[in-house]
């Protein structure tokens, strides 16, 4: 059961780690679909 919760857990930081890279890496990116425009929070900018 220890080697299971060592395994999410690693898996779990990795996810979490991608998800920031991703939101970071979207943030300078530019919408060419002028409909969809969304607000960006403080912390992306």
């Amino acid at each position: 059961m220890k080697l299971v919760k060592s395994l999410f857990f690693k898996m779990a930081s990795s996810a979490a780690a991608l998800a920031l890279i991703v939101a970071v890496a979207s943030a300078g990116a530019t919408c060419y679909f002028t409909a969809y425009q969304p607000d960006l929070p403080e912390a992306l900018k």
